[in-house]
C-alpha cells in the first residue's frame, strides 16, 4: 500500500515530532558515530535553538547548503531526510515512522531531495548505505545511484589496549596554512579518483574556513586537522571528529602512502590521545577497500573491523 505525503520544508514546530520519531526510527548512521537516541535529541536541541537563526546564518556565510524535508500523512509527520553540502550534496539521515514504511514515504523523500539538488544546479549527488541494507540499496539502484567507492570502519576502544609505542622521531602538529600544498599532492596521490571528483577533498576538510568552523560549533561538531613528520620529513595528515554527545571519535580517510603504512597505527594513537580530552570511549577510521597497506596495518595494531558500507552517486547532468 502506498500513501501519499505531503513534503514540505521544516519548522521548528517540528522539533520535537523529529525527536520523537528518531527514537522510534533511528538512523544507523548514528548509531556507527555512537550517537544514542538521546544524543541525537541533544544535537537537534543544540543546532536549532534561537530558531535555528545562528546555524542557518554561518551555514550561508560558509556556503553550505542544508534542507530537511519532511513527509507528513494526515497531517501527522511520518518521516525526514537531510540533503547537505557546499561543493557537492549529499543525502543523509533518512528516517521513516515503522508504522510508515514500505508505502512510498523513503522514495517520496529520495525523490523530493534529488529534485532540489538538480534544481539547485549541482552536477551529482552522494549517499552512503551499509553493504548489508538490500532494501535501501535496491532504492537507491532504481534511482539512477552507482557505487563508487567501499569502505570499513575500523574500531578501537580507547584505554582498553596497550599503547603503540611511536618511533621517538614521529612527531604530531596542528596543520598549518603552509601544509595545504603537500595535503593537495597526497590527496591526489592515494584518494579514490571518483571520491576525489565528488567528494569534498582532503583540502575541504583538513583548511576548513572561520564559517564552516563556526557552523560546525554551532551545530555541536568538533573537529581537528593533524600533520605528521618523520625525521623532518612531512608523512601524512588526519582529520577527526566528533559531536558533543557522541561516545566515538571518527577518523577520516587517512591521507598516508601505502609504504607509510606501518606508522599509521601510531599516527592514530598520537591523534587520540591529542585530542581525547573529552573523554571519548572509542575511536574509528573509514579506510576504503582499495587501501589494503592501510588496513593490514590496523589489522595488526589490534583495530577492529565493524561495518562496510557504499558510497554511490547519482550524475545529475
Amino acid at each position: 500500500m502506498n500513501s501519499n505525503p505531503v513534503i514540505r520544508d521544516f519548522r521548528y514546530t517540528d522539533l520535537n515530532a523529529v525527536i520523537d520519531l528518531a527514537n522510534i526510527s533511528f538512523a544507523d548512521e548514528f548509531r556507527l558515530i555512537g550517537l544514542s537516541e538521546e544524543g541525537f535529541a541533544q544535537q537537534v536541541r543544540m543546532m536549532t535553538r534561537l530558531r535555528m537563526i545562528p546555524f542557518k546564518f554561518f551555514a550561508w556565510l560558509s556556503g553550505h547548503h542544508f534542507e530537511l524535508p519532511m513527509a507528513e500523512v494526515e497531517g501527522k509527520m511520518v518521516g525526514f531526510g537531510m540533503v547537505s553540502g557546499r561543493k557537492s550534496m549529499n543525502l543523509s539521515t533518512l528516517m521513516v515512522h515503522p508504522d510508515f514504511r514500505r508505502q512510498g514515504i523513503g522514495r517520496a523523500l529520495t525523490e523530493e531531495r534529488l529534485s532540489r539538488v538538480r534544481a539547485a544546479g549541482f552536477p551529482h549527488v552522494t549517499v552512503s548505505a551499509l553493504t548489508t541494507n538490500a532494501a535501501s540499496l535496491g532504492n537507491l539502484y532504481k534511482n539512477g545511484f552507482e557505487v563508487y567507492e567501499t569502505y570499513t570502519y575500523f574500531e578501537k576502544t580507547i584505554g582498553d589496549d596497550e599503547p603503540i609505542v611511536a618511533s621517538p622521531a614521529l612527531q604530531i602538529r596542528t596543520i598549518q596554512p603552509s601544509d595545504r600544498a603537500f595535503v593537495a599532492a597526497l590527496d591526489q596521490q592515494v584518494t579514490n579518483p571518483t571520491a576525489h571528483r565528488v567528494e569534498p577533498t582532503a583540502v575541504d576538510r583538513l583548511f576548513p574556513s572561520l564559517p564552516t568552523r563556526l557552523l560546525n560549533r554551532t551545530g555541536g561538531a568538533l573537529n581537528w586537522q593533524w600533520l605528521f613528520e618523520l625525521d623532518g620529513k612531512l608523512l601524512g595528515a588526519l582529520s577527526a571528529g566528533a559531536w558533543q554527545q557522541a561516545s566515538k571519535l571518527d577518523f577520516d580517510q587517512p591521507l598516508f602512502r601505502d609504504e607509510d603504512a606501518a606508522l599509521l597505527p601510531a599516527a592514530l594513537d598520537c591523534a587520540i590521545n591529542d585530542a581525547n580530552y573529552l573523554g571519548m570511549a572509542g575511536a574509528r577510521v573509514t579506510l576504503s577497500e582499495d587501501r589494503a597497506a592501510l588496513r593490514e596495518a590496523l589489522l595488526a595494531a589490534g583495530w577492529r573491523p565493524n561495518e562496510s558500507l557504499h558510497k554511490l552517486v547519482k550524475w545529475l547532468g
